[in-house]
């Protein structure tokens, strides 16, 4: 079980009884996250989740059938490690959806942890990425955009969790990333 608290003038804690240390939560905040963006992107890793896992299973018994499973294992970490971040992200998006908005501002509280299981879970994206680019998979790597969103949101958490950061907005990161990418 895990319980926060605030200390007057420390921020938000996290305590884990389980012996674990004591880590600061920061409040983070995405800017215009783009809901169709959010859903392409959460359907383009359950499509690479479900085609690496068939492969973990029809390869059980083949050579090289370890990788496969063991990028299985990993993405089932690392999937779920800021689950409560994900969680909170979905929530928001579904009522965007409800209300038929393209953006929605989302604020979450999330500490190192987090910040580390997006950091390991996006270089997991990547690797299926090249993996798809190599043809070792069917599914298809994602495109510029939704490559430059996964990005976006890992260094928006990363960065506001480790410097208290400002957030930038989902549209200025978008305009710069692909600016970049035409260059």
């Amino acid at each position: 079980m895990v319980a926060g608290f605030d200390l007057p003038g420390y921020g938000e804690y996290t305590f884990r009884p389980e012996g674990g240390p004591v880590l600061p939560r920061a409040r983070v905040r995405l800017i215009g996250l783009p809901v169709a963006l959010f859903c392409a992107a959460e359907q383009h890793t359950n499509d690479l989740l479900r085609e690496i896992a068939l492969m973990a299973a029809a390869r059980a018994d083949q050579e090289g059938a370890g990788l496969f499973s063991d990028l299985l294992a990993a993405a089932d970490t690392y999937a779920h490690r800021p689950a409560d971040v994900r969680h909170r992200i979905a929530e928001s998006v579904a009522v965007a959806q409800r209300q038929g908005w393209d953006t929605v501002s989302v604020d979450f509280d999330a500490d190192t942890t987090a910040a580390d299981g997006a950091t390991a879970w996006e270089e997991l994206l990547q690797r299926f990425d090249r993996m798809s680019r190599e043809e070792r998979l069917l599914t298809l790597p994602a495109n510029a955009e939704l490559a430059a969103y996964r990005a976006w949101y890992v260094r928006e958490l990363v960065e506001q969790v480790r410097t208290g950061r400002e957030p930038v907005a989902w549209t200025r990161a978008r305009s710069d990333a692909l600016a970049g990418a035409a260059s």
